[in-house]
């Protein structure tokens, strides 16, 4: 019998660790870095660091070809109402 571990334990542990995306396109027109290949750090879960980045990090994941975005929203509501 294995040891119970919460469903969000691995989600938490992994904000915990930093992840170094290397070589990812950003889309945030926000951003000096739009439409451009960097590399992004994450700390405790936030973006910290955007360039071109030497550090060692507790993960480094190569994601060449994909892209990093700000989160999106999807603004829509259905009432189920015939509109009578």
């Amino acid at each position: 019998m294995g040891k119970f571990q919460p469903f969000w334990l691995k989600t938490y542990l992994r904000c915990l660790m930093d992840i170094l995306l290397k070589e990812v396109t950003v889309i945030d027109t926000a951003s000096s870095f739009h439409r451009q290949r960097a590399d992004v750090l994450i700390q405790n879960g936030f973006v910290t660091e955007i360039g071109t980045i030497d550090r060692s990090a507790d993960k480094t994941i190569s994601q060449q070809g994909l892209c990093i975005a700000p989160g999106f929203t999807v603004i829509f509501a259905n009432f189920c109402d015939p509109g009578f």
